[in-house]
């Protein structure tokens, strides 16, 4: 896409990151017209996240990084931001939410 948001998570698809993240893509989808990338890092996501629903919600998952990478989960941040191809980008966090008028 040529632009969009993108978000990253990691955590059980019943989890809390889980649903903050939902609370985001709602927030995109109810005040904005662009679509959102979200990369999960992690094993098993979200099901109840449906296309019809969540029209321009683009899910990618992605291997976490292992422990002896030495690396904070926050690296993954810059991971969702390239693998997400976006031409240009609004990264959001999950705890972040999209206003009227973006």
């Amino acid at each position: 896409a040529p632009r969009a948001f993108v978000n990253y998570y990691a955590g059980a698809p019943k989890g809390k990151h889980a649903y903050m993240t939902e609370e985001l893509i709602k927030s995109v989808h109810m005040f904005s017209k662009e679509p959102i990338v979200v990369v999960h890092f992690g094993f098993a996501t979200v099901v109840r996240w449906k296309p019809e629903d969540f029209p321009r919600l683009v899910l990618l998952n992605a291997a976490p990084l292992p422990p002896s990478s030495g690396r904070s989960f926050n690296f993954n941040k810059l991971r969702a931001m390239l693998l997400s191809r976006v031409l240009v980008g609004i990264q959001l966090d999950s705890d972040q939410w999209v206003a009227p008028g973006v």
